[in-house]
């Protein structure tokens, strides 16, 4: 008895010292520098020292300018980079090349990381913190923003205009926005790309009105419109390892010679509950279009299709589900302008997952759950406009064939990066604006149709 008495109180102290033995501690991420810009002149710190300040090694200005320069120097010391901008417009100025390197004029620059810096987790953030978005516009001197290699960049709550690319003779003209290199990554979250352009002047080419991109890019809760390239006047994309992200966000009223609003080739394009106005044409990869509504308005002479595809390099999937494409003729919008989908090659595999309303029959089809209007005004949409949330809609009119398409909620599948070959389907419980998706019926296209409920007006 005595024996197991102390036994049992061993057993007791162990237990008591393993409880109130200290835990190890969780691994610890990066340290963040935060740097408030505090001036919206457009001022360069040339002494590169981590300290955004201007005139002096600390305790001066923190411009934008000067953030971004010393960018640099926080990351390769292995900390994390926070820039607020306060609410306004900061406009760059500084357009003399004899003031010293790139950085110090011109468009913004994140100078080149070291190549051991590949895959590298530290971020640098530009965010408005303001409840509208802080502006940074280029006033015509360039474009607005170039990203070095070796860098993860999240741009939030901003407003990127007035860059200018002038693309002289046998030269290239690329991202009037944004230019971001491969080995780099971006994502731009309530960000708006608005009136960026590329000025050809017999040039090779000109691509990216508002952004060219090589890596990896995700764009959530944005709008990028009235940007101006002869290719991708909105996007120019290329990547093969990541899949190109388009999330609740609004693509429109981009101007192109050759009729490519979103341009480029790679991994995947996937573009969900979002509003597009223009063709998608896309190389050498996939698209999944869901819960988007697509619309191209053109010339019976330029008849460009909502989605094209090609390429050479093996098979090529499209997968389209409770989405809208409608092409509409300017003469006459009761004619379609266009083809819903083009294919210049014939070993594309094009599925549809049902819940679609279509203008014609150039798109895959599911005769038991997809719908084919008579006229692309047969689709009942309203004008693109400000419907709620942070980018324009276009409504679904009472009586629209979209509404309550599928009996049951949305979904949408999601490329898994540790598992590509097998995605997985998740709940569309908002539409883009924000809304939420209400009665388990799943409308098509990026609108959620709420009827109006009109209450009796009671006399005194």
């Amino acid at each position: 008895m005595k024996k197991k008495s102390i036994l049992l109180t061993s057993i007791v102290l162990a237990l008591c010292a393993l409880l109130l033995s200290p835990m190890p501690a969780k691994a610890q991420g990066p340290d963040t520098d935060v740097f408030i810009v505090d001036t919206f002149d457009d001022l360069v710190d040339d002494m590169p020292n981590g300290f955004c300040s201007v005139g002096q090694i600390s305790g001066g200005f923190c411009s934008l300018r000067a953030a971004v320069t010393e960018a640099f120097q926080v990351m390769v010391v292995g900390r994390n980079l926070h820039i607020q901008l306060p609410y306004g417009t900061y406009v760059l100025t500084q357009d003399d090349p004899s003031s010293g390197e790139d950085g110090y004029y011109g468009d913004l620059d994140f100078k080149d990381l070291p190549r051991n810096f590949s895959g590298n987790e530290l971020t640098v953030t530009i965010e408005g913190m303001g409840d509208e978005p802080s502006v940074i516009d280029a006033n015509e001197i360039d474009r607005v923003l170039e990203i070095g290699k070796y860098y993860n960049v999240i741009l939030k709550n901003l407003v990127i205009t007035g860059g200018k690319v002038v693309a002289n003779y046998n030269e290239r003209g690329k991202g009037g926005g944004i230019l971001k290199p491969g080995n780099s990554t971006l994502e731009l979250n309530k960000v708006r790309i608005t009136d960026n352009e590329i000025v050809c002047d017999n040039c090779i080419s000109s691509s990216g009105g508002g952004i060219v991109s090589l890596g990896k890019l995700t764009i959530k809760n944005s709008e990028i419109d009235h940007n101006t390239a002869r290719v991708g006047s909105a996007i120019s994309h290329w990547d093969d390892d990541d899949p190109l992200f388009i999330y609740r966000s609004s693509i429109h009223s981009n101007y192109m010679d050759e009729g490519r609003v979103l341009d480029g080739w790679g991994l995947l394009l996937n573009l969900v509950n979002s509003t597009m106005e223009g063709e998608i044409h896309w190389r050498d990869g996939d698209v999944w279009i869901q819960n988007s509504t697509l619309r191209n308005r053109t010339q019976s002479i330029n008849a460009y299709a909502n989605i094209s595809m090609g390429g050479n390099s093996g098979l090529l999937y499209l997968k389209i589900k409770n989405s809208i494409l409608i092409t509409q003729g300017n003469k006459d919008p009761t004619l379609p302008g266009g083809p819903n989908c083009d294919f210049g090659y014939f070993y594309i595999t094009k599925e549809s997952f049902g819940g679609n309303v279509f203008s014609d029959n150039t798109c895959p089809f599911d005769y038991s759950r997809d719908i084919r209007v008579d006229s692309p005004l047969d689709a009942r949409l309203g004008p693109l406009q400000n419907n709620g949330g942070r980018t324009p809609t276009r409504a679904l009119l009472h009586g629209s064939p979209a509404i309550d398409i599928r009996n049951g909620p949305c979904y949408y599948l999601k490329y898994l990066e540790e598992n590509p070959d097998h995605p997985s389907s998740i709940m569309l419980l908002e539409d883009q604006r924000g809304a939420v998706r209400w009665d388990f019926k799943c409308d098509s296209g990026a609108f959620e149709y709420w009827p109006q409920v009109f209450l009796p007006i009671i006399a005194k």
